[in-house]
């Protein structure tokens, strides 16, 4: 059985831009979001499907890229930098 495995770059669809206060950062939508929690709780759960896993991988390096771009983002404007 041959799996197509999810790329965090096809999940960007679900990625949006949020304004709060002076701060601009990237964040998952409502669906993304609920979709990363129901595969974490059923993880803790049970084991995930090959396709399942694939999926969490994918939402959980992408989440780990906004850490660091959001990161990045909050130093400059933090900092007045460009």
């Amino acid at each position: 059985m041959s799996i197509l495995l999810q790329k965090p770059s096809q999940l960007l669809p679900q990625v949006k831009i949020h304004k709060c206060s002076n701060w601009t950062i990237l964040k998952f939508d409502h669906t993304l979001q609920e979709r990363q929690t129901e595969l974490l709780e059923k993880n803790e759960q049970t084991v995930l499907s090959e396709a399942e896993s694939a999926e969490l991988d994918a939402i959980q390096e992408l989440a780990t890229i906004f850490a660091y771009v959001n990161g990045q983002i909050a130093h400059k404007q933090r900092n007045g930098l460009r």
